[in-house]
């Protein structure tokens, strides 16, 4: 008999193949309006972190990546005139960052929103467990990772309530 974690059982793997299918979809729509997908992401971000948290190395945080490649995405979008540059953050080493108004503009054309609509059509029950089941997925993902810190935009499930 095969272990489970060697084979998972088949309705795991479905449920994977799905949220493969999901996250394809959004990541293919997120090139739109001249930006790359990461692009579009660091935008969401800057617009909902707290000003403390509106810098290259926060955003690499939350995302549980390296800092390199965050810092040429900031840029990228401050050459684009997204962002701009806000002062610095604690003992001037970091450079705060915070969102344009032009970058303001693109984000009500977000190519995320058609996800908030499709999103919509679940009810509360359904999207409570929805928001919890990917909350406990992503920190299981992010285990063989550092942690990203607090301070970015908030959980799913806390803004449910």
């Amino acid at each position: 008999m095969a272990s489970e974690t060697s084979h998972p059982p088949r309705a795991d793997a479905a449920l994977a193949g799905l949220l493969d299918q999901v996250t394809r979809h959004i990541h293919s729509s997120n090139h739109a309006a001249d930006l790359y997908p990461a692009q579009w992401s660091a935008l969401r971000y800057f617009a909902k972190a707290d000003p403390p948290h509106r810098s290259a190395i926060s955003l690499a945080r939350y995302q549980g990546i390296e800092p390199g490649p965050t810092t040429r995405t900031v840029r990228t979008l401050i050459t684009k005139g997204l962002l701009k540059g806000a002062g610095s953050l604690g003992r001037g080493r970091i450079r705060r960052v915070d969102v344009t108004d032009k970058g303001r503009e693109l984000l009500l054309s977000d190519p995320l929103n058609i996800v908030v609509e499709a999103l919509a059509s679940l009810d509360g029950v359904q999207k409570r467990a929805l928001a919890e089941a990917l909350e406990r997925m992503l920190v299981r993902l992010q285990s063989q990772k550092r942690q990203p810190e607090g301070g970015g935009p908030s959980g799913a499930v806390s803004d449910l309530e």
